[in-house]
């Protein structure tokens, strides 16, 4: 149990180094946006077909 636990700390640790070197993508994806979004279209959930 002990093994697995530290294999998984080892991977976790990997995770978060490699995530370190996309850092200023990740807080740049986080500001907010300055141009509009558009509302959602509803779109009908059947589709009727005409023979």
């Amino acid at each position: 149990m002990w093994l697995a636990l530290g294999r998984a700390a080892n991977e976790l640790n990997d995770i978060g180094l490699d995530l370190d070197e996309h850092l200023y993508t990740l807080a740049a994806a986080r500001t907010p946006s300055t141009t509009p979004v558009k509302p959602p279209v509803p779109v009908p959930l059947v589709v009727r077909r005409h023979r």
